[in-house]
């Protein structure tokens, strides 16, 4: 015996939501990541706080800029080949930050990273 048609539609949308979330959470997490690590970044790079202000901005912009490329992306390219592009740009920008030498690299790898 099957479900009714309205317990599949709700299951559905459920599974939607849920996806939507995750998807929202993973997105603003690459927003916040550096914030807590700002102080460790003026003692280990011995800089001051302007720059690692301007760290967390890269951070941000990063998140905001490439929002208009992506969906131009969409329309020319499938959705699973977009998510595993992203995916692949985020593992090696992840790469890069991790073996960062100088603050610079640093805010290079908060803006590929966001």
């Amino acid at each position: 015996m099957q479900p009714p048609e309205s317990d599949v539609v709700e299951r559905q949308r459920l599974q939607v939501f849920s996806s939507l979330l995750v998807l929202v959470f993973l997105v603003n997490f690459g927003r916040v990541v550096f914030a807590p690590l700002l102080d460790q970044f003026i003692r280990v790079f011995d800089t001051g706080q302007a720059t690692v202000g301007l760290i967390a901005t890269l951070a941000w912009l990063g998140s905001a800029v490439p929002r208009l490329p992506t969906g131009y992306l969409l329309t020319r390219f499938t959705r699973q080949r977009v998510i595993f592009g992203t995916g692949l740009l985020l593992a090696g920008a992840a790469m890069f930050t991790a073996l960062a030498q100088t603050i610079w690299h640093i805010g290079v790898g908060a803006f590929l990273m966001s």
